[in-house]
């Protein structure tokens, strides 16, 4: 025998309920693509003014304008011994053009690296007034500690980790301090500790000696025994306005 076919009412309340459910999921997603987009409108993607009006000195600095008084109420404190800053100029069509220096405050410190800059033989190309073709990227160094390239390491967490794009290394070669700056590794595609140590070889001379990565390695921690370990703060301009770089899990 048949069952009896359900009640008119609870096939009613039945499709009540899914009607319900369906609508408050549809709620919750429209509720959440709103608070995305409310954070990348005035949140999260939003850098301060003083940053907006940094990025504007420099760049009139860069087109060839005296320097103006500094903003106040900057997101970063300038340390004169670790505020290592570097300028980089971004183009399509052209390679980057970038310098660093630290001098005894922040506004000595950006006017040895525009005027270095624009000594530079390929800064002409660079069509530093229009924010929409060239970017600038601006960063500076906030911590440091002591580290060693031997003991480096990025498969656990722990105080020797190298993280591409959130560690910076300073080192000295020949008494003269170098940076290896936690954005070079977006700029360089390196995103591994063996390319790191491969990268600081090339750049110490030591790759000329041998073509094997591993004795390059090898030659470069006995030439370096020991390094610091640096992170920074970072903004790019895009048009009009100035990003926040913001790198690692939030």
């Amino acid at each position: 025998m048949a069952e009896p076919f359900p009640d008119r009412k609870i096939i009613f309340l039945i499709i009540l309920t899914i009607c319900f459910c369906l609508a408050t999921v549809s709620a919750a997603g429209s509720d959440t693509s709103r608070l995305i987009r409310k954070q990348a409108q005035t949140g999260f993607l939003e850098v301060h003014a003083p940053e907006k009006e940094l990025f504007q000195i420099i760049r009139q600095a860069l087109c060839g304008h005296d320097f103006s008084s500094l903003p106040q109420n900057l997101s970063f404190t300038f340390q004169s011994e670790i505020s290592q800053i570097y300028i980089t100029l971004l183009q399509p069509g052209q390679r980057l053009l970038r310098w660093g220096a630290r001098r005894h405050d922040l506004a000595s410190t950006l006017k040895r690296v525009v005027a270095k800059i624009r000594t530079l033989p390929r800064f002409s190309k660079f069509a530093i007034a229009d924010p929409s073709q060239c970017r600038l990227l601006f960063e500076i160094v906030v911590s440091e500690k002591k580290g060693d390239l031997a003991k480096l390491e990025s498969g656990s967490l722990s105080e020797n980790r190298f993280e591409p794009g959130i560690t910076g290394i300073k080192y000295s070669l020949d008494g003269i301090k170098r940076y290896f700056m936690p954005t070079d590794s977006v700029m360089h595609s390196i995103m591994s500790l063996d390319q790191l140590l491969n990268y600081l070889a090339k750049k110490c001379g030591i790759a000329v000696k041998t073509p094997r990565i591993s004795e390059r390695i090898k030659l470069l921690l006995q030439a370096l025994p020991e390094c610091k370990l640096l992170t920074s703060k970072a903004w790019i301009s895009y048009k009009d306005t100035v990003l926040p770089l913001y790198r690692g899990a939030p």
